[in-house]
């Protein structure tokens, strides 16, 4: 199994990449079975020496055809405790062929990223299409693919000033979010005892008319304990759970609060006795922060076409402000390790 891929970039490189593999289950002198893996691909990824490599398409991507001349590396573990083994093939023939089978797939992209006059904004546009074809590597490989694809893509890139940092956006479509996690690691006297501590907290408000209001928490902890063996083992405590409660976010997304005790699953793995047990706990929850960035604007759009299934589009944009405060989920009360406070589009 694997792959044989060429590349050819504009006013760049013509390049190809190999990588096949097999593997095979055998039985050991001693009567064990092993598994013999053997490799074959090019000596770094996407070589180009020492050539030449040449890739032709035709423009509609009805068919293809590449031929290169790289180096190869031959890889072979043995199993059953023998060494691997490598050996270089230098200056290896390579050829694909390809027939395009499907209609053109459209693929077109867009992402931007803004604060203010800075901004950072990125484009693709694709066209591919599935088919047949078939590869020759070396004096190892001459076979059919059962996986044949062509693509063409162009890719367009726009920056003024300094990049902006985007923040997490929790906000459900058409509403508000905010976002906040914390992290705490200990070091108990003995060694037994709490050793960490992770939470994340997050409250949004859905939108209109219902904009429902949730609080919702995930946590995890690790726990060093003695054994009845005499032993040091761990118990990890896993809880999650959300709660209907009122939810304050500013409409200039600069503070959200929310508070309220959720029924929480709490699924603890005991390593000592290699048991798992769940249980309901009523767990008091809480969120609070203030915004401590700019507003980023986030926009996003897809589009994809790929007959005869029926379009695809998306167009949506948020706002999203990084943020500081507290989570506090049962006992466990902490500053935010990370936040974020966002709205989003329908």
């Amino acid at each position: 199994m694997g792959a044989v891929n060429f590349r050819s970039v504009a006013k760049g490189e013509t390049t190809v990449d190999v990588f096949l593999s097999s593997e095979e289950t055998i039985t050991c002198p001693d009567g064990t079975e092993d598994v013999r893996n053997e490799t074959l691909r090019t000596e770094e990824p996407y070589a180009s020496e020492p050539g030449p490599v040449v890739l032709d398409v035709d423009p509609r991507l009805q068919t293809a055809h590449g031929e290169a001349v790289v180096n190869l590396v031959h890889s072979v573990a043995p199993g059953c405790g023998s060494n691997e083994v490598q050996i270089l093939l230098p200056a290896q023939g390579i050829s694909i062929d390809f027939t395009g089978t499907s209609e053109l797939v459209r693929a077109r992209m867009t992402g931007s990223a803004s604060v203010g006059n800075a901004f950072d904004r990125a484009r693709v546009s694709s066209i591919a299409r599935d088919g047949t074809g078939s590869a020759v590597v070396g004096t190892f490989v001459d076979a059919t693919s059962d996986a044949s694809w062509l693509k063409y893509a162009v890719e367009h890139f726009a920056r003024r000033g300094t990049q902006p940092e985007i923040p997490e956006n929790p906000a459900p479509e058409g509403g508000l979010g905010a976002l906040g996690g914390a992290s705490a690691f200990y070091e108990p006297a003995d060694g037994l005892g709490v050793l960490s501590e992770d939470a994340i907290v997050a409250a949004t408000i859905g939108a209109a008319p219902g904009k429902e209001m949730v609080l919702s928490a995930s946590t995890l902890s690790v726990t060093a304990v003695r054994c009845a063996s005499g032993d040091v083992g761990y118990q990890f405590r896993d809880t999650n759970g959300s709660i209907e409660t009122p939810v304050d976010i500013s409409r200039q997304l600069a503070s959200a609060q929310a508070a309220g005790t959720a029924q929480m699953t709490e699924v603890l793995y005991d390593e000592c006795t290699d048991t798992e047990t769940t249980r309901l706990v009523a767990v008091p929850l809480a969120l609070d922060l203030a915004a401590t960035g700019p507003a980023v604007r986030v926009r996003d759009t897809y589009y994809f076409s790929a007959p005869p299934q029926p379009v695809t589009r998306i167009n949506g944009w948020s706002l999203r402000r990084e943020a500081a405060g507290t989570v506090a989920v049962g006992t466990y009360t902490a500053p935010t390790d990370f936040g974020a406070i966002s709205r989003a589009s329908r």
